[in-house]
């Protein structure tokens, strides 16, 4: 089926972009647009520049609090190491433990550490020291939290323990065997150059995630199931995904309940998440041969990281503001500028002009010279027009008057001759003063352009007079 198209009418709007022509732009809207163009291209680029600093400080700042977050957890739990080795290193030296061990007195070494467990009691924030002795075949001589177990052999992940009683240098770490996870500072007793026990002191990290909770900050450790079941560990402690925590005891409800609701696998993707108002990271959790048995979460608030994000936010946006605050300013100043020292100005050349060739035509009776009281460029054009009117003035009205005091009302053809002469220079006057005056060359065209059209038809005039006076001169 043929369907005849129908021409669709021409809109107003398609109808005033047909009629637009950019020549007729006003100056003012010219020189406003150019400069509004400039201004929303900086705002643009400021605007993009400014969000990616943002971007960058954002970036930034997870960075630096990642790390801090880090060396805060590495630092504190190096001083808990560093205390379990010196304090291993104590309970190593101590005579009576020594005997102990030679003698395998286990009553010597109860009443031992019972005596020492009081004085740090006393004297330090050691209320309950946790203390493992061995024999050097590495089976348990005494536990100080349960003096009736003792007789077993270290289990199959007690690598610390073994390389210390083989080497018999000291080593502090965490490690995890079938009691649990504990930082252990282990140390070999030696008497008389020979081996005769090896002494681990144990501290749990309860201390260190109260000292995390009291700033505002939070602290757990999560524990991997494979290496739970390679310890030999069993617990009733928290199952939290794929992990479980190293012991309820040391964290409070609200921290593990937390901790439920973290996503581990975005943590362990990207180093970091965002949580309910908190920036959360990890690090790896490593035993004696370096193999990772769990993690450890840290986290605090995030106004650390976006509170000085929010700051450069406000401060940029402040500048921005300013920014179309000022090029705002800088358009009405035009605006008003162009329109006084410009648009005023060449209008009142204008106004002058048209009055100006209403006076050659006859329509006014005098010309009406441009008064502009400066010093400026558009002065300096105002006094050559009016120089140049003035004289085409004194030219015309000389002429009006002998055509008023002529006889027969018409000029003779000597007066014509001389009106045209002095037309005729008058414009080369126009001219010469354009070409000097390269801002009054459109003005000082038109009045020499008038004056050579008057010259031409005082020609027309003064032939049509005298036929005959012509008809000579063209012959001749």
């Amino acid at each position: 089926m043929y369907v005849k198209k129908v021409a669709r009418e021409p809109s107003k709007l398609d109808r005033k972009l047909e009629q637009f022509d950019i020549r007729s732009i006003s100056i003012t809207t010219r020189i406003v647009g150019a400069i509004l163009l400039i201004g929303v291209l900086i705002f643009l680029a400021t605007l993009i520049y400014s969000q990616n600093i943002r971007r960058q400080l954002l970036a930034d700042n997870i960075e630096s609090r990642k790390n801090f977050l880090h060396n805060e957890v590495r630092f504190r739990v190096q001083k808990k190491m560093d205390i379990s080795l010196t304090n291993g290193i104590g309970f190593a030296s101590n005579r009576e433990l020594q005997e102990a061990l030679a003698e395998r007195d286990r009553k010597l070494a109860q009443q031992t550490l019972r005596s020492i467990g009081q004085q740090y009691r006393e004297n330090s924030q050691f209320n309950n020291i946790k203390i493992h002795i061995h024999t050097p075949a590495l089976k348990s001589f005494l536990r100080s939290w349960d003096h009736q177990y003792s007789g077993d052999e270290a289990g199959p992940t007690r690598f610390g323990l073994r390389e210390v009683a083989s080497s018999r240098k000291s080593w502090a770490g965490f490690e995890l065997s079938k009691d649990g996870l504990a930082i252990r500072g282990i140390v070999p007793v030696i008497r008389e150059n020979e081996l005769i026990g090896v002494v681990e002191f144990l501290q749990g990290m309860a201390s260190t995630a109260k000292e995390f909770e009291d700033e505002g900050r939070f602290y757990l450790i999560l524990l991997k199931q494979d290496a739970i079941k390679s310890a030999g560990y069993t617990s009733n402690n928290t199952k939290i995904w794929d992990f479980e925590v190293a012991n309820d005891l040391w964290f409070t409800d609200k921290t593990i309940e937390f901790a439920r609701k973290i996503d581990y696998q975005k943590l362990q993707d990207q180093g970091y998440i965002f949580m309910d108002h908190r920036f959360i990271t990890f690090l790896p959790l490593t035993d004696f041969r370096g193999n990772v048995i769990g993690i450890q979460v840290v986290g605090e608030t995030d106004d650390f990281i976006f509170s000085p994000v929010d700051r450069l936010r406000r401060i940029s946006s402040f500048y921005l503001f300013l920014l179309t605050f000022f090029i705002a300013g800088i358009c009405l100043f035009l605006v008003v500028a162009l329109r006084r020292l410009i648009v005023k100005p060449v209008l009142n050349l204008q106004a002058g002009m048209e009055h100006f060739f209403g006076f050659l035509q006859g329509i006014h009776a005098d010309i009406r010279p441009v008064i502009l009281n400066r010093q400026d460029e558009m002065g300096s054009i105002a006094g050559t027009v009016n120089r140049v009117m003035e004289e085409a003035r004194t030219i015309i009205l000389e002429y009006r008057q002998v055509l008023e005091n002529s006889p027969d009302g018409n000029l003779s053809a000597d007066d014509l001759a001389e009106l045209r002469e002095r037309l005729d220079t008058l414009a080369g006057k126009a001219r010469e003063a354009a070409a000097e005056d390269t801002d009054a060359l459109e003005l000082l065209t038109e009045i020499a352009t008038t004056c050579e059209e008057l010259v031409l038809r005082i020609g027309v005039e003064e032939q049509a007079d005298n036929p005959r006076e012509a008809e000579e001169q063209e012959n001749s």
